[in-house]
Parts: C-alpha cells; sequence; structure tokens
C-alpha cells in the first residue's frame, strides 16, 4: 500500500522560480512527477474536494481551454 507524505514546511515561489520537484497521482492512480516536464511549460490546478462547485467549474474551464494551451505550447 502507498504511503502518504506530508510536510508542514510551506514554500512561497515567484513567477519564473523553479519548482521543488514532487509526485501527485491522477483520478486513475497514475504517477506524475514534476520533474519528468522539465523543459516544458506545466499548468498545476490544485482544488480541494472533488465535489466542490466552483473547483470543477475551473477545472472544466481548463479542459475547454486545452486546445488553446497545447498551441500556445503550454
Amino acid at each position: 500500500m502507498p504511503t502518504k507524505q506530508t510536510t508542514d514546511e510551506t514554500i512561497s515561489l515567484g513567477v519564473g522560480d523553479e519548482a521543488p520537484d514532487f509526485e501527485l497521482r491522477d483520478e486513475e492512480g497514475n504517477v506524475y512527477k514534476l520533474s519528468s516536464f522539465r523543459g516544458r511549460r506545466v499548468i498545476l490546478s490544485f482544488f480541494r474536494y472533488a465535489s466542490c462547485p466552483v473547483c470543477l467549474y475551473n477545472v472544466d474551464r481548463l479542459r475547454q481551454r486545452a486546445g488553446c494551451c497545447k498551441r500556445l505550447r503550454l
């Protein structure tokens, strides 16, 4: 069974700062590591609850704009 790591450390980043490496799982259990996207632009969207109406709206808007993001190489 995978373990969950948590930390109380707070990191502040500015625009253009390099983010620390981390891993996340998607809803299908696939693991993605930030460093595997090195050299590419990445959009990260975090939301607190899967049933949060505002969060679902924002995720839907990102999906709608996915084509635009691809054209801009985001």
